[in-house]
């Protein structure tokens, strides 16, 4: 490696927010702080799995009281709720109730389509790295070299 005077195999790219090579390098999460790389994309994708699931499985299970306190409740007035589901909502706590479900749906969400993402690309054999730099920067490169022509002259 040029910046930190290591042996470079094939598929071992040089971390700048690390200052390490690391080998299979997929990307440099910021939310652990190191790179996700061969010693540790299995644990990454478990970990994409469990958030999806948890997320998930927390927008099904609050979505009862969000329909009733949120969505009932804003659309056709508290003064239409039963005194049951007013009692249930004040139980619960209305920010909380109005907002976990579609927190959690949107987390759920975008874990599901990053988990998506990396499972194809373990299926193709390749990195979100390698997909960047062969793929998708070399095509930006191509486009913005075309000569577009202008209608307005």
């Amino acid at each position: 490696c040029v910046l930190c005077d290591a042996p470079k195999p094939d598929r071992v790219y040089h971390c700048e927010s690390c200052g390490r090579c690391v080998v299979r390098m997929d990307h440099h999460c910021f939310l652990f702080d190191c790179c996700i790389g061969l010693a540790n994309h299995r644990y990454f994708l478990c970990w994409l799995m469990t958030v999806t699931t948890l997320g998930a499985f927390t927008a099904a299970s609050t979505y009862p009281v969000f329909s009733i306190c949120g969505l009932k409740g804003m659309a056709e007035g508290t003064h239409l709720l039963t005194d049951s589901e007013v009692e249930r909502c004040l139980r619960v706590g209305p920010l909380l109730t109005v907002a976990a479900c579609p927190f959690s749906a949107g987390v759920a969400l975008s874990a599901a389509s990053f988990l998506a993402l990396h499972m194809g690309l373990v299926l193709v054999g390749r990195t979100t790295h390698e997909l960047f730099v062969f793929t998708l920067i070399p095509l930006a490169a191509r486009r913005a070299s075309r000569v577009v022509p202008l209608a307005y002259k």
